[in-house]
């Protein structure tokens, strides 16, 4: 068989669970899975650039300055050691790789089916101690929590509920956009009953939502609407938690509703967010912020004391990167209407909600969240938007 380009994603995944399975209680974890995406992706930009005919095309200029870009960034992550800038890097590199990488959607769903269905097998696996979960601490200090079947909830193998709640939702909400035949229904069951069984809130919540959005947002109009509501709302709230007066809903106070809503993850964005009112300098909101996990520590009351994880995808690059998320948010939300399609918004939409309560939906963690949604929206991008509605 001759090597592909197509086939370094089925390399990718490999080295990911590889990694996974024998490293991920190490700190090298992140740094493997990194350096792998990374060089593999910057290999398919460089075949590119190699096969450029017409020397010192727009083209080959264009990428050249990529290319720099990506090494800068790279470079600063060696420093830094902040994985986020290796996560902002794959976003680019991906994109350009699915727009150059013909990938057929059935096959591109076989490969994320069969991503979904070994990290389930081995976290159930792990579930009834056939094998040890790599971050036992971790597990330990979530604990089981009790699923709507009355049986102990299902966790993901990394370690806690929100490491499979999301991305078996994520994974339905795919095969049931691109359904088929009767794998994807298969698949779908399967992950449906994966989230229900974790008994988490956000596969209980993400659920609805999936079949809401496919069936009643069709129009660019409304699409947009409801991203613009879902951003201020989100706003407002993250203002008001902040704020010395106290705001009710229907006479409950919402610092509490938020604090029971969201597990206490709400008590983590408003310290969070007055820590960088407060101790920022201007420069940091344009250039980012060093020393990130040093600088942003915040107390709370549960697990250990004090943590500098946001439990929020979004706010964990806004944090890090003040302008560059709000420019980057802003032109997401731009291709998302400009290529309008209900089916690549219904997943857009899962994704937005689940980064609410989940920090690896854009991370190295479980590359599977970012990967989806960048080769959902250059696959519509690429194609007739009739086709497919």
């Amino acid at each position: 068989m001759i090597f592909k380009l197509k086939h370094i994603l089925y390399v990718q995944f490999i080295i990911y669970f590889l990694i996974l399975i024998f490293l991920n209680a190490n700190p090298v974890f992140l740094t493997l899975l990194g350096i792998t995406i990374m060089s593999s992706l910057i290999f398919v930009l460089l075949i590119d650039f190699y096969n450029d005919n017409i020397k010192f095309s727009t083209k080959r200029i264009s990428m050249f300055f990529y290319i720099i870009l990506l090494i800068i960034f790279f470079l600063s992550f060696l420093f830094s050691k902040d994985y986020l800038l290796i996560t902002i890097s794959s976003i680019f590199l991906y994109s350009y790789y699915f727009y150059r990488v013909q990938f057929d959607k059935d096959e591109f769903l076989n490969i994320i089916n069969i991503v979904f269905l070994f990290y389930l097998f081995i976290s159930i696996l792990a579930y009834f101690n056939f094998i040890p979960y790599p971050r036992t601490t971790t597990a330990e200090i979530i604990g089981f929590k009790e699923s709507i079947l009355g049986i102990k909830g299902l966790i993901g193998y990394t370690g806690s509920t929100a490491h499979i709640d999301s991305f078996s939702v994520l994974i339905a909400c795919v095969n049931f956009i691109f359904f088929k035949n009767k794998k994807n229904l298969i698949v779908i069951v399967i992950s449906i009953l994966t989230a229900l069984s974790t008994g988490s809130m956000t596969a209980i919540v993400l659920i609805p939502i999936t079949i809401l959005s496919y069936l009643f947002v069709r129009k660019p109009i409304l699409a947009g609407i409801i991203l613009t509501l879902y951003t201020i709302i989100y706003l407002l709230i993250l203002f008001a938690l902040s704020s010395n007066t106290h705001f009710y809903v229907l006479g409950q106070d919402l610092y509490t509703i938020m604090n029971a809503a969201t597990h206490g993850r709400s008590v983590i964005w408003e310290r969070m967010w007055v820590k960088m009112i407060h101790e920022y300098e201007w420069y940091d909101y344009i250039f980012g912020i060093n020393n990130f996990k040093g600088i942003m520590q915040v107390p709370i009351w549960w697990s250990t004391g004090w943590t500098s994880n946001p439990h929020n995808s979004l706010l964990n690059i806004f944090f890090r990167f003040p302008l560059f998320f709000v420019l980057g948010y802003t032109y997401f939300i731009f291709l998302v209407l400009k290529n309008f399609n209900y089916k690549l918004f219904t997943v857009v939409l899962v994704i937005l909600m689940a980064s609410l309560s989940n920090v690896e939906i854009f991370g190295l963690q479980n590359p599977i969240y970012f990967i989806i949604l960048i080769y959902t929206l250059t696959y519509f991008s690429k194609f007739n938007k009739k086709e497919f509605n």
